[in-house]
């Protein structure tokens, strides 16, 4: 032997290091997948948005009215023609099916909500709606709420029930009329 220690891991300061990398790799999961459901609501909310959108233009196009039909019990969004009287076979866009994920279990206008059923938002052969808010719910029952302004067919992010309540108050004039039509059959 000549005298000189080799420098080395003890075992203990191997577990230590082996222990702070999987708390590390923990914290970065949770991170990534706490914004990936994010993005996720986000999405899903461009897709009603875009949905709106292109009853208005369709609307604004064809100088005819639309409904969009929110199915609470299915969950999808459906643009149909704006007189019940016309016939249905008038393809104007197909019906939108939200993910798995979601479910899709309130809309909401100044003059009601609809929690089951059908409700219907006509849309104007100008392009304009009621104000309109929906409500979707994904599987850990966090709520995402979207107001659709009906003049302008502008989407915000609202926080809660007591915020759209309190906006639908504010615009009351416009929006004070029932303008939901809902349909609790299936």
């Amino acid at each position: 032997m000549n005298g000189k220690r080799q420098a080395a891991f003890t075992l203990i300061e191997m577990l230590v290091v082996l222990a702070l990398s999987a708390i590390l790799a923990s914290i970065v999961a949770f991170s990534l997948t706490g914004s990936y459901r994010t993005a996720t609501a986000e999405d899903v909310a461009g897709r009603i948005a875009n949905y709106d959108r292109l009853a208005r233009e369709y609307s604004r196009r064809f100088g005819r009215p639309v409904r969009l039909v929110f199915d609470l019990g299915r969950d999808t969004v459906t643009r149909a023609p704006g007189e019940t009287s016309e016939i249905s076979r008038d393809n104007i866009g197909g019906v939108l099916h939200l993910p798995s994920a979601f479910r899709l279990d309130r809309v909401a206008t100044g003059g009601g909500t609809a929690t089951s059923g059908q409700a219907s938002i006509n849309c104007s052969p100008d392009g304009q709606t009621p104000s309109y808010a929906v409500r979707l719910t994904d599987v850990r029952g966090t709520h995402h709420w979207m107001l659709m302004a009906g003049l302008t067919g502008k989407t915000l992010q609202v926080r809660d029930e007591q915020e759209i309540q309190d906006i639908f108050r504010t615009i009351g004039g416009a929006d004070a009329a029932p303008s939901i039509a809902s349909n609790d059959a299936r």
